[in-house]
């Protein structure tokens, strides 16, 4: 029971700070001035590949992509 709970610990501080430091990222991004339209779609479309991602990390338990 209890590495089950040091797991979901663990699991909460990646929560609260990774997620948290790709959307800063993004929003800079998307506020940038003089930003094609079409860079502002890459920057979107890549925001989304990466949670994408980290969601196919976590549910097969792979923690590497995070840095924490």
């Amino acid at each position: 029971m209890s590495e089950n709970n040091e797991w979901l610990n663990e699991l909460a501080v990646l929560v609260d700070n990774t997620p948290a430091v790709y959307l800063i990222n993004i929003n800079l991004k998307l506020h940038g001035s003089n930003k094609l339209f079409t860079n502002l779609c890459n920057d979107d479309a890549s925001f989304k590949m990466k949670l994408n991602l980290f969601g196919k990390q976590l549910s097969g338990k792979s923690l590497t992509i995070f840095n924490t």
